[in-house]
């Protein structure tokens, strides 16, 4: 996997790296400035000529080791009901935490500790 990280802190205290991998996949851990315990991935997303092919979990991997390296307890990500990625997240090992509503849309929150 052709890696590159970027990183950047901002004025409210959020650290963020984004993970990119051979133009083909996305992601984003951010650790917030509310609880620098809990990173959250954003955006995890791999192009659909390269699904199914491990892409996704080396990618997924990389930004839970980022999470750790940031200092990072646990990790959460937001997905929405019904979504294929529910099932994805739960074989990874990410559990359910909570239900959230955001802009008039259901979200579940999931969450996974670190290692």
């Amino acid at each position: 996997m052709n890696k590159v990280i970027h990183r950047e802190s901002n004025a409210w205290g959020r650290t963020s790296t984004v993970i990119l991998a051979g133009g083909f996949a996305f992601v984003m851990v951010t650790v917030l400035d509310r609880d620098k315990d809990v990173a959250v991935i954003h955006d995890l997303i791999v192009h659909e000529s390269r699904r199914k092919k491990g892409l996704g979990t080396k990618l997924l991997n990389e930004a839970m080791k980022e999470a750790m390296n940031m200092g990072a307890n646990a990790i959460n990500l937001s997905v929405a009901p019904g979504s294929w990625m529910v099932g994805w997240y739960f074989k990874h090992g990410f559990v359910l935490s909570r239900r959230e509503e955001y802009d008039g849309h259901d979200y579940l929150v999931l969450e996974t500790k670190t290692q």
